[in-house]
């Protein structure tokens, strides 16, 4: 994604949405993946970074909480002026918003209810976004991690093509 919007000649959307590789010769060619969306500008959020604030009242997590992650990150790596644009971008274009290991967030301190309803909040909030949130299969399946309107979709494993 962020190749198609630097203009590199890969990785770009066309690497992305080329046919799966074949496992040998004798494999029928498979069809190129689909993907509408055009370059979105990718921002990607570790949900147990997130969820390690110091515990107590004050240390409440909401869509505004995640915002502020994203522009602590931006300050350490010294792209704190950029932040301001970031935020414009996501409201008026929209980005892809890569929230990872949702089931890494510690039970503790109500944590894994508040990253949840953070997530659903900044989702609202940042709508033109596409939203892509990891977890492990296993503890997905639980009820009260499900995320109300995102799909839930599970990866197959790679074929050796794939993998190569």
């Amino acid at each position: 994604m962020a190749g198609e919007l630097l203009g590199f000649p890969e990785p770009n959307l066309a690497t992305l949405t080329a046919a799966p590789p074949q496992d040998d010769d004798s494999d029928p060619p498979q069809e190129p993946q689909q993907w509408i969306h055009g370059g979105l500008l990718p921002v990607q959020v570790i949900l147990r970074d997130l969820a390690a604030r110091p515990p107590g009242s004050s240390a409440k997590i909401n869509a505004e909480t995640v915002w502020e992650h994203i522009q602590n990150k931006l300050k350490h790596d010294a792209l704190e002026d950029f932040a301001p644009h970031l935020r414009a971008e996501l409201l008026q274009r929209g980005g892809l918003i890569l929230l990872d290991g949702l089931d890494e967030v510690p039970d503790a301190e109500d944590r894994r209810q508040q990253i949840k309803t953070a997530v659903q909040e900044f989702a609202a909030t940042f709508s033109k976004c596409r939203y892509l949130v990891t977890s492990r299969t296993y503890a997905y399946q639980r009820q009260e991690w499900k995320l109300n309107g995102f799909s839930e979709v599970q990866l197959a494993p790679f074929t050796l093509g794939q993998i190569n």
